[in-house]
């Protein structure tokens, strides 16, 4: 049985990592040269309180229900979204969205739903570019003036 020392160290620096939802535990004992499982414990007999679970994720509610609606798959909007699965489901009730049916068909991936949206950008961009163009009348024949 080997005898280590007592690990010290300043009181106020663990307090501060201790209190900052952003640090983790495997952060703090890396800082303090500790287990990871030895932190919690130092810091119950400090006297600390119970350290806050870290900040929820933000989720742009926009991006959500667009997601949702164009039905892709719960797995790849946790993925995107940097959420559990679980998540997207109480996210979905609380922006009021309908309840996917169990095991529900024909869901599409976040890749998927990228390339409709690039498509669809550029069949915009397209028209615009070709209304611009019969603006200036760089087109020969303008399809909306033809002669019936």
């Amino acid at each position: 049985m080997t005898n280590k020392p007592p690990v010290r160290f300043m009181r106020k620096a663990f307090e501060a990592m201790w209190n900052n939802p952003t640090v983790t535990t495997d952060q703090i004992a890396a800082a303090f040269g500790v287990y990871r499982t030895s932190v919690t414990p130092l810091g119950y007999r400090m006297g600390l309180p119970p350290r806050k679970l870290g900040a929820k994720p933000t989720v742009c509610r926009q991006t959500f229900t667009a997601l949702w609606l164009a039905k892709v798959s719960t797995r790849e909007i946790a993925k995107g979204m940097g959420i559990s699965r679980n998540y997207t489901g109480v996210l979905a009730r609380r922006f009021g969205l309908e309840k996917r049916p169990q095991g529900m068909r024909g869901t599409i991936t976040m890749d998927d739903y990228r390339a409709i949206q690039l498509r669809i950008a550029m069949a915009a961009s397209a028209r615009e570019t070709q209304a611009a163009m019969w603006n200036a009348d760089m087109v020969d024949g303008d399809p909306r003036r033809r002669a019936g």
